[in-house]
């Protein structure tokens, strides 16, 4: 069998029309498996053509391959044209970011072809395996005589939305002396790495106040780096340095004390902590109420009405007190 040419044009039209072949979207890994049908693998020419061989357990004879079955096709022509045996695996992802990117490597029982020239299942030492990823095309040299019956990790990559893997049968072995297998991809989302709430701010009275009302109410300025978080906020207050909670995971960044005493030192701080338990400790503040008011009344005014009464008549008397005090 002569492996011929084809025009690695067609690659990239596949690349374009991908939204026709992408892979099952879950929240979880993405996995796109080889068989025929599998809305997320396009293959060239189609299965089943001359040159595509079909490997699958039964019996007593495993693949140790994904769901128990790949495909192989023999190593081409160095120098002869174009590649005339690749796949292409997509998948639409679940959000843009960072992804693991794993290849399927199986490990079937030793076989022998049973068509002429009979050849003995020899896998390729250099499958070569082409990521698509945000910052362009990465090319992953991998051993397939590693025979490791399970999952291959080709490193982590950022994504847009749609992620592309294209395996061909150019591996620089002589012609058709190995064979190339091709079996699922797999996605790994990796978890952006969760920063804490900022640390609670601005409060309310200013830090050091003296001379604050005994109906004051707590303030302050807080929020999370990470869009989507939610926090909430512990409240810590009292007259020791060591201050006691006095709310828990409230939403809101404000705290009614209740009423105060006069002259007298308060501590407070505040706890904030995201949605996933990453809590910020606020610094210690403090603030002092003013003095008891002094009432130092003075009378300023007297007079009566009517002012010169008639003997009998009765008056009333008006008295002007004014509170000099503080």
């Amino acid at each position: 069998m002569k492996k011929g040419v084809t025009v690695l044009g067609l690659i990239a039209f596949l690349l374009i029309i991908g939204s026709a072949f992408m892979g099952v979207v879950t929240a979880e890994d993405i996995i796109i498996d080889t068989e025929i049908g599998e809305s997320g693998f396009t293959e060239y020419p189609s299965r089943p053509a001359e040159g595509w061989f079909y490997v699958h357990d039964h019996d007593t004879f495993h693949t140790r391959a994904f769901n128990g079955n790949f495909w192989y096709t023999l190593c081409g022509e160095e120098g002869y044209g174009d590649p005339l045996y690749y796949g292409v695996w997509q998948a639409s992802l679940p959000q843009s970011g960072d992804y693991e990117v794993f290849v399927r490597i199986p490990n079937p029982d030793p076989f022998v072809e049973d068509w002429p020239p009979y050849r003995t299942y020899t896998p390729t030492h250099s499958a070569v395996y082409q990521i698509y990823h945000k910052d362009g095309m990465t090319t992953k040299t991998v051993n397939q005589e590693l025979r490791t019956g399970g999952f291959y990790s080709l490193g982590t990559f950022n994504f847009d939305t749609l992620a592309s893997v294209i395996l061909n049968d150019r591996t620089g072995e002589p012609y058709c002396s190995t064979m190339v297998a091709f079996d699922a991809v797999k996605f790994v989302p990796i978890a952006a790495p969760n920063n804490p709430p900022y640390t609670p701010s601005n409060p309310s009275p200013a830090n050091h106040a003296t001379g604050q009302s005994i109906h004051t109410d707590l303030g302050w300025t807080d929020g999370d780096l990470d869009a989507g978080d939610t926090v909430t906020y512990d409240v810590y207050f009292g007259t020791s340095t060591s201050p006691l909670k006095v709310s828990t995971a409230q939403s809101g960044t404000t705290y009614d004390p209740g009423t105060l005493n006069y002259t007298t030192k308060y501590y407070w701080k505040i706890v904030a902590t995201d949605n996933h338990g990453a809590s910020t400790t606020g610094p210690l503040w403090d603030f002092t109420t003013g003095s008891v008011p002094v009432h130092d009344m003075a009378v300023t005014n007297v007079y009566t009405e009517p002012a010169s009464p008639d003997v009998g008549q009765s008056t009333t008397i008006y008295v002007i007190v004014k509170n000099e005090g503080s």
